[in-house]
């Protein structure tokens, strides 16, 4: 874990290469302005952050310009913005395991 970052909520979401999307379930963690993301696979995910359903429209496909890649195994930090309590993910092939913490910090 960051050593500057105070973590909330954990949810999980399996991304293939249909776009889904899950939620936060406690108010807290959309007040919080960062995500910790933790791909556990191997493949390449795209995430981007919203609201509800509207969510997925901000991944059209890989490679889409709000996305951010997250590469197999790795964990980032990003900015989620505040409001902000449904992730979402796709990958180019196959599925991986993606592990979001709502969260303040770097």
């Amino acid at each position: 874990m960051a050593e500057n970052f105070t973590p909330g909520e954990t949810i999980s979401l399996s991304a293939g290469t249909t776009s889904a999307s899950v939620s936060f379930s406690l108010v807290q963690s959309a007040i919080y302005p960062d995500c910790m993301v933790t791909n556990a696979g191997m493949q390449t995910a795209f995430v981007t952050f919203g609201s509800g359903v509207s969510t997925l429209a901000g991944l059209p496909g890989p490679g889409a310009l709000n996305a951010v890649p997250v590469l197999g195994g790795e964990t980032v930090i990003l900015r989620k913005g505040m409001g902000s309590s449904t992730c979402a993910a796709v990958t180019a092939a196959s599925s991986t395991t993606l592990y979001f913490t709502a969260g303040q910090g770097n």
